[in-house]
Order: C-alpha cells, then structure tokens, then sequence
C-alpha cells in the first residue's frame, strides 16, 4: 500500500518549515507503506494542484498533508477543513485573502473519512483538531476533501486525505514528532 506525504516549504518569515525537515527524515517504508513524498509550496490553490498532479501520476491509497502549527503543543489531526480562506499574512505569492470562498457552491465545511485506531490517542503528543485554521494549509485540506466527494459522487477513485498540523521542534522535538507520525501512519484502519 502506498501513502503519499507532503509537507510545505518554509513561509511566513520562518526560516524553515518542520514539515519540510520530518517530511525528508521520514522513512520510505513504515509498516505495510511505501512512503511517497512531496514538498509542496505555500501559496493558496497551488499546493492542491501539485499535489492532485501526483495523486493521479502515483494512485497512493491515502493521502497525508503535513502543515506547520509552530505554536501548537501537540500534534494535531485536523477532522475538519472549512469553505473559507480567510488569513492575516499573506502566502509565498504575497497573496493575502479575506472571507475568500475556496470552491464556489462548495460544502460549508467538509470531514475526514480516515480511521485511526483509538489508541492512537493514547500516545500524549496527538490530538484531534476541529479547526485548522483558514490559511494555505485548510487551503489545501478542504480542495483534498472536496476532491475526494467529487470523485467518488461519479465512482472515480480518489484516495481518503487528512490533514496533520506540526507544532515548532521546540515545543515537540524531530524524533518525538517523526516517531508520531508513523504511528498515525501504522494506526490508519
């Protein structure tokens, strides 16, 4: 089975991207998983082409977004991405939207349809998230997940997404983060 993995470059004047560095350290197989990698840009609808380009180049059975929440203190799996684009800086484009509605006569706000095993929860650097933020990461959620519902309302197959934000190193180290992610990955049922 394979698992596509993206993570963004560094923006917003960070002079890198946690996502980029776990993205490059993560192993290219984990449990029953090929692990295919992508890094993609933050810019608003650009990152969602790039990555639906290689979606359909390599077919992965699930798709996991990487995003940076440097302030966060956990790690956080977003179970929702909202119809909004709304941010106060601007992406990597010196694009800055307000109350910007991603897909006209879209959902409101559509749903993760990934499982995870619940002890998943157990490890205390992960939790669920219902809001992950209105920025170029739900940018890229909510396009993921809006994909996924057209696909499959024409019976097109089209991988289950989700959206996984990671705080700073400081407030949770690489390895801690790194080993995190592959038991997200190992806990998808």
């Amino acid at each position: 089975m394979n698992i596509l993995v993206s993570g963004f470059e560094a923006f917003l004047g960070f002079e890198e991207n946690v996502t980029q560095i776990l993205l490059e350290n993560l192993p290219n197989k984990i449990g029953k998983f090929n692990i295919i990698k992508l890094l993609l840009p933050v810019v608003y609808g650009e990152g969602f082409f790039l990555l639906d380009e290689k979606i359909n180049l390599v077919k992965p059975d699930y798709v996991i977004a990487l995003g940076m929440a440097a302030s966060r203190k956990k790690i956080s799996i977003e179970k929702i991405a909202v119809n909004i684009n709304d941010s106060q800086g601007e992406d990597n484009k010196k694009v800055k939207l307000k109350d910007s509605i991603i897909v006209k006569e879209g959902d409101l706000a559509l749903g993760c349809e990934i499982h995870f095993d619940s002890n998943l929860y157990n490890n205390p650097y992960i939790s669920n998230s219902y809001s992950g933020g209105t920025y170029v990461c739900n940018d890229l959620y909510y396009r993921l997940l809006n994909e996924k519902k057209i696909k499959k309302n024409v019976n097109i197959d089209y991988p289950q997404a989700v959206f996984v934000h990671c705080p700073s190193f400081e407030n949770i180290p690489q390895a801690i983060q790194l080993k995190a992610l592959e038991d997200i990955i190992l806990s998808i049922t």
